[in-house]
């Protein structure tokens, strides 16, 4: 009896120890999400930046050509 009760006990904590990997697991693969998410903002942010870039050297272009 007291073998089962001991068997009880360590299947819970297992079972527990396991939940809470779970746990952790999921909340690493949101992170992760999160994380290619914010990756692709960048890169679209960077895009939006080269193309102001080109816009305002081809406005510095087009004045100096007005100008001269």
């Amino acid at each position: 009896m007291e073998n089962t009760i001991d068997m009880t006990r360590w299947s819970d904590r297992l079972h527990a120890q396991a939940q809470q990997q779970r746990r952790e697991a999921e909340a690493l693969l949101l992170d992760c999400e999160i994380m290619r998410i914010n990756a692709i903002r960048m890169q679209a942010a960077s895009e939006k930046m080269k193309d102001g870039t080109r816009f305002a050297q081809s406005l510095i272009e087009s004045s100096r050509s007005i100008i001269g």
